[in-house]
């Protein structure tokens, strides 16, 4: 068959059109507009902005690029005007905000870097940002955006490199190690390396015997370092980290390396060891370097490998109640929470009787949950728990260790005595972080210990004083913290005694920066947990320059992806100087909410596409600074932007395991955000709420809101809502096993959606009604709604739901006995997966093909398409269709190998049990048979004593378990997997 394919005259591309399509903005390694003779250089820096910055109001761009014309608006309004006469469409431009249309390279760069696609990052960065680039008028602070761009690029172009780097020697892959790390050094555009830097790139140089090894000595020892470090050390120490099993989470990397302390460190050592402190509290004030010390104990921990079950680290800045600490730890120990499962019950049954320490940071905020710690010390008999707090937990398990600043030498010490103490290494290093060529002299001995004396040893207060070596000599940085002292000795009173000093600090770096600075860095202070640099942009205003100084100034940290964050007490002060300008401060708020909310929108159709898994993790991380947004909406009782929040939230709420959280405020939302009872506003928010409550197993709880959901959609006549209410009662229906009643809503939703003509309401009513019709075991009928829906949905063009769809009658054709016409369907949605990059649907395709390879007897094939698929669906938590995947390969060992067998089957039980998934009726004929003949084969007792093993195994050892290869037929499963992944 021909099938013809008309196009649309608009696609017939005019010269202009095809040039314009070519055109693209180049800016590693030079600046032009490619595809164009364009070359004026003021509107090329202006596009190159854009595509660093992103959108901008119309005033802003004046404001920065012409702040000394007489006419700034009209400058723009030139400039905009040559760029559409010469660079047609590269703009949009609707009179109050600009942004820019063409595709850059930079764009392309910074998406990489902040997706986290590192692979991608060397062959982007061509070179340094403008290079060569120069613009006689330019203004000194786009002068400085330009240098601060190039630095900041290249700095995160660095860290990417030596991440991977890092991740090649903790695979052993040494050579490919040191290669990427050369790269790293070499990065065009970079400042000189950093201290820590330094230390850590020479380490993977040395372990693939690198030829730059001399000149990288050479340049550390010019910063005044001697490193002592040989190859044999460096591959040591990398080995030292690779933990045993790759599902367990990493501890959070240090920022910088570590000084001091070594008196607590031997303490704290010593009580672990000993087995004497279950539940010890490091106690002391903001900045006294509490999360350090701890992060550090824990790294210790995992050298001297005392907690063989694992060392984990929980923060718990960013929660706002205790009901929140279960799923922290739960995510901090990687144990993942679907449906129904209560998160403390999954930690418990974690950790189980393993030998594991857990690190939770900053529990001041959350003192009232103390209790939980209580709660699993007394459960998990081999725990302990290492907290970080300004106030004991007060529990009868607690020993306390409270933390004093850094020791400090003697007035008139040497600088030879000097060098070797705490507070003193510590400002150096930090120093030289601010200023590369920074070296202690004699004569600033006496003023450092005056600083670090009038700081209390501080550490977070030796930071900040250190960052002002850049701008002030260290004798006018001891005077200004004194007199800065002396001024708050009056006016703030009851600032706590151990946060004076810092407020001293604070209040000096604070009049350190420019007022666009001190604006910016104002508004910040309206997230929570972190931002990105594009929110930054969005609520705050932050250009790259801003954001570069503020870091240089140690008043922001930025990790290796990019995204910002600061100490908990610079967060409280600039808060506080937020909330002195009442109107910034709810501006600020508003933006904030805005910016979300468009996240959240933004998100919502792309969370059941191929991109799933990226966007999921996007919402999780910025989870603290979605629950301000929704705390603002509620607040200001704007119940649209509640409900507008709160849109693609419902996704992960129910998929993520945060249904508690959900149901808690979608619950607030309906009594105080003010959202109209009659309108669908309310019925979107009752339609979540049903959503998480039947996460929870309150299914006739969700019954009643979908039909109060129902009778609002059935008053305004939506009925298209009324077909997806129809639905939703018809899966709530099914769940409960009422398969009539299901059957009835999903017909009833059918009818409508063939009514309305809506296609694609139309194929999803469809394979709804399938699945309710294999229920009933009525595969003829199963296979007509699914066939009927595959070709809607080839028609539309919907590659993810095609692939869906062919997936299912995949299935239903298997169950029919027809193994061929079900493979090629099950082979044909496995393409569409992989072309889609769908990592979950690409595994259950696989898992699928090995059923049918079974039901054909070909174990071979069975077990190598069940063992392809497993690890991916563990890596991506996929805990509902895991137990299909351990059921079928329990069913291939159960001719060779019965222990193994049970202890699956058993496993899959259990997790089934766990996440409240029973089987379905379809499955369970082939499953009770093996079942039947292997307890028979293998005996009563033995069976069953595999069988109840595998359900106390943890995932991770039952997935262990599952790949093990079969003696048997090992070589030839091997040869099959590497054909079919």
């Amino acid at each position: 068959m021909v099938v013809q394919i008309r196009f649309p005259k608009t696609l017939i591309a005019t010269p202009n059109q095809r040039k314009l399509l070519l055109m693209r903005l180049r800016t590693l390694g030079g600046l032009k507009l490619e595809a164009s003779d364009f070359q004026r250089p003021k509107p090329l820096l202006l596009l190159a902005y854009l595509a660093v910055e992103g959108a901008k109001d119309r005033r802003h761009l004046a404001e920065f690029f012409w702040s000394d014309a007489s006419e700034p608006a009209t400058s723009l309004r030139v400039a905009l005007g040559q760029l559409r006469k010469g660079a047609t469409q590269a703009l949009n431009d609707d009179g109050q905000r600009v942004s820019l249309t063409l595709e850059s390279d930079v764009a392309k760069l910074i998406e990489a870097i902040r997706e986290q696609q590192f692979e991608r990052v060397p062959a982007l960065y061509t070179g340094s940002f403008l290079e060569g680039f120069l613009l006689p008028d330019w203004s000194a602070e786009l002068e400085e955006w330009v240098y601060a761009t190039r630095e900041f690029l290249a700095a995160q172009v660095r860290s990417v490199l030596l991440r991977v780097a890092e991740s090649q020697a903790l695979q052993g892959k040494f050579a490919e190690a040191a290669q990427t790390a050369e790269q790293a050094y070499k990065v065009r555009g970079a400042n000189p390396l950093e201290v820590d830097d330094l230390e850590r790139l020479l380490a993977l140089l040395l372990v693939g015997d690198s030829v730059l090894v001399g000149e990288v000595l050479r340049e550390a020892r010019e910063l005044g370092l001697e490193p002592t470090i040989t190859a044999p050390q460096a591959r040591a120490k990398y080995a030292a980290q690779v933990k045993d099993s790759p599902r367990v989470p990493a501890l959070p990397t240090a920022r910088t390396s570590f000084i001091g302390r070594d008196p607590e460190l031997v303490e704290i050592g010593g009580l672990l060891e000993r087995g004497e402190a279950r539940l010890l509290t490091l106690l002391g004030p903001g900045g006294i370097g509490k999360t350090r010390l701890a992060l550090q104990v824990a790294h210790d921990q995992v050298q001297e490998n005392r907690f063989q079950d694992g060392v984990f680290m929980i923060a718990l800045e960013n929660l706002t109640s205790p009901q929140q600490i279960p799923r922290a730890l739960a995510d901090a120990l990687g144990v993942s929470i679907q449906g129904n499962t209560d998160p403390l019950e999954a930690v418990v049954g974690f950790i189980g009787t393993g030998r594991v320490l857990i690190v939770l940071d900053n529990f001041e905020q959350l003192i009232e949950g103390a209790e939980l710690v209580s709660n699993l010390l007394e459960r998990c008999p081999n725990l302990t728990v290492l907290v970080t707090s300004r106030e004991l937990l007060h529990l009868e398990e607690e020993f306390a260790l409270p933390l004093a600043g850094l020791p400090i030498p003697k007035h008139g010490s040497s600088l030879e005595n000097a060098e070797p103490n705490d507070a003193v290494r510590l400002f150096v290093q930090r120093a030289k972080r601010a200023r590369i060529d920074f070296a202690l002299e004699q004569t600033d001995v006496p003023f450092v210990l005056e600083i670090c004396e009038l700081l209390d040893g501080s550490p977070l207060g030796i930071e900040l004083a250190a960052a002002w070596v850049k701008v002030l000599p260290i004798s006018e940085i001891a005077l200004e913290i004194k007199h800065n002292l002396d001024i708050l000795e009056t006016p703030v009173r009851n600032t706590k005694q151990g946060h004076r000093s810092l407020r001293a600090v604070f209040e000096r770096s604070w009049s350190l920066l420019t007022p666009r600075e001190a604006d910016v860095f104002a508004r910040l202070a309206v997230f929570q947990g972190g931002f990105s640099r594009e929110a930054a942009s969005e609520v705050a205003g932050a250009t790259i320059s801003v954001l570069a100084s503020l870091v240089d100034k140690s008043l922001l940290r930025v990790n290796q992806t990019g995204r910002y964050d600061r100490h908990a007490l610079l967060h409280q002060y600039t808060l506080e100087k937020l909330e002195l300008k009442p109107d910034e401060y709810k501006q600020a708020r508003m933006q904030h909410l805005e910016f979300f909310k468009s996240l959240s929108l933004r998100a919502d159709p792309l969370l059941l596409g191929p991109e799933q898994a990226l966007w999921f993790e996007r919402l999780e991380q910025e989870l603290p600074n979605f629950r301000a947004a929704l705390n603002w909406t509620i607040e200001q009782r704007q119940g649209e932007d509640f409900v507008s929040c709160t849109r693609a939230l419902r996704f992960l709420w129910v998929y993520r395991g945060y249904v508690s959280e959900g149901r808690a405020w979608l619950t607030r939302g309906i009594e105080e955000a003010n959202i109209p009872k009659d309108g669908t506003f309310y019925a979107e928010t009752i339609a979540n709420l049903a959503l998480v409550v039947s996460q929870q197993g309150d299914l006739a709880g969700a019954d009643a809101l979908y039909l109060e959901n129902l009778a609002i959609y059935r008053t305004l006549n939506r009925k298209p809502n009324i077909a997806a209410t129809l639905t939703n009662l018809a899966i709530n229906a099914r769940q409960q096993g009422r398969i009539e009643t299901a059957l009835a809503y999903g017909t009833e939703s059918l009818e409508l959606m063939r009514e309305l003509g809506k296609l694609n309401g139309i194929a999803l009513s469809l394979s709804n009604l399938a699945s309710i019709e294999l229920d009933l075991e009525q595969y003829a009928k199963a296979r007509s709604s699914t066939e009927e829906s595959l070709k809607i949905q080839r028609e539309l063009g919907n590659t993810v739901f095609v692939a869906n769809t062919l997936l299912n009658l995949g299935g239903i054709i298997g169950l029919q006995g027809d193994f061929l016409e079900a493979r090629a369907r099950l082979e044909e949605a496995l393409v569409l997966y992989r072309n889609l990059g769908n990592a979950a649907g690409t595994a259950t395709a696989q898992l699928n093909l090995g059923d049918i390879a079974q039901q054909q007897s070909d174990l071979v094939t069975a077990q190598a398409y069940y063992q392809a698929s497993l690890p991916v669906l563990h890596d991506l938590n996929d805990l509902y269709v895991i137990p299909f995947g351990l059921e079928g390969l329990a069913g291939v060992f159960a001719t060779t190998d019965f222990t193994r067998a049970a202890q699956l089957w058993g496993a899959a039980q259990a997790l089934r049990e766990r996440i409240g998934s029973p089987m379905p009726p379809y499955a369970q004929h082939t499953f009770e048979t093996q079942v039947l003949t292997a307890r028979r084969d293998f005996g009563e007792e033995p069976f069953n004593a595999a069988w109840a093993q595998g359900q106390t195994m943890p995932l991770d050892q039952v997935i262990a378990l599952a790949l093990e290869p079969d003696p048997q037929i090992s070589s030839e499963v091997l040869e099959v997997r590497s054909q079919i992944v």
